[in-house]
């Protein structure tokens, strides 16, 4: 005879323990959203709060979550507004969540004044690769042309476009 003792839990339940954040997920990607408060301390308490049911899921169902690489990024809604040069820290169980100044959210670097700087540079490598392929229109079938496409160029158009919709 088998008893479970409570049921499966699944990654996708997540949000039912932190209503106060938008859980997006993707893949093996988890992103946190909260909505911004009247100043910064009770955001980052707030987002502590928030963050502890978390981690007690995490600690409970064991999945893997590598807070080395994890980030916090404070976007602010123009670039006039301030954002603390040492803002108060989060942290996930033990360890201290680190700030980044910017951040990947599906294919789209976005920064902390949602300056689009970054996402161009990182884009432009992208137009490196149209050129070199289309060098080789002359001396490259079709075949070939076609799995250098699918493989350096569609993935960044196909995955940024999630991020559009």
């Amino acid at each position: 005879m088998w008893f479970r003792s409570k049921p499966p839990a699944y990654i996708n339940d997540i949000h039912h323990k932190v209503p106060l954040l938008n859980v997006i997920m993707s893949a093996d990607h988890m992103n946190l959203f909260f909505l911004a408060f009247k100043d910064y301390c009770t955001l980052f308490k707030e987002t502590n709060n928030q963050l502890s049911p978390i981690n007690d899921w995490f600690s409970t169902n064991k999945p893997f979550l590598i807070v080395d690489k994890t980030k916090c990024t404070l976007i602010c809604s123009s670039a006039n507004d301030d954002l603390p040069l040492q803002p108060q820290k989060l942290h996930f169980g033990s360890k201290e969540v680190k700030r980044s100044r910017y951040t990947k959210f599906l294919g789209i670097v976005i920064d902390e004044n949602l300056n689009w700087k970054l996402h161009i540079h990182i884009e432009s490598k992208l137009l490196t690769q149209i050129r070199i392929i289309c060098q080789g229109l002359k001396i490259l079938n079709n075949k070939v042309m076609n799995m250098l496409y699918f493989s350096f160029v569609n993935p960044y158009l196909i995955y940024s476009d999630l991020a559009w919709r």
